[in-house]
């Protein structure tokens, strides 16, 4: 537990610090040095982890994502992948990311959005869930603002953004 609070605390200071924001619109970080992308998934060569390149509501059109992010609860969230899997099988492995993993691909050298544009392009600058539920939190979990906003707790019944995840649910505990 100890060990996600001060990851809490490192992202809250490191996206708040002005000193890395930049203001910019494209990508900053090389994405073949961490990423290897496969049309509408990207995977995160140092964690083994492979991530959905649009938000759910919006489309992979085989250049960039189009369309709005849907907004969901946290249960609409989980409700959503439940019916992903029973509609098609190779869907079930997708999930909500941990808080751990989803700061993972926040990028602070950009300031709004803070995540690499040329591997998730379209990405609004918004909270997204993580499947990291708040201890002693009755109903919370947390979020991830790919805006200004850093880590934050949020009621499971509010609507945010999602990007899903597969692959070790162990990595970077």
């Amino acid at each position: 537990m100890n060990l996600i609070l001060t990851m809490i605390v490192v992202i809250v200071v490191a996206l708040s610090s002005p000193t890395y924001a930049l203001a910019c619109n494209e990508q900053t970080n090389d994405p073949s040095m961490r990423f290897d992308i496969e049309n509408e998934h990207a995977v995160d060569i140092e964690s083994g982890l492979t991530w959905m390149r649009c938000a759910l509501g919006q489309t992979w059109n085989g250049k960039t994502c189009t369309g709005q992010a849907s907004l969901l609860t946290w249960y609409e969230a989980n409700d959503t992948l439940k019916e992903m899997t029973q509609k098609n099988s190779k869907n079930a492995d997708w999930r909500l990311p941990r808080l751990n993993e989803l700061a993972t691909i926040v990028d602070i050298t950009c300031k709004s959005p803070r995540i690499n544009l040329s591997v998730f392009p379209s990405t609004p600058a918004a909270y997204y869930w993580t499947n990291s539920r708040v201890p002693r939190g009755y109903g919370e979990a947390y979020v991830i603002s790919f805006g200004t906003d850093g880590v934050s707790s949020k009621a499971l019944d509010t609507r945010y953004a999602v990007r899903l995840v597969r692959g070790r649910s162990n990595t970077l505990n």
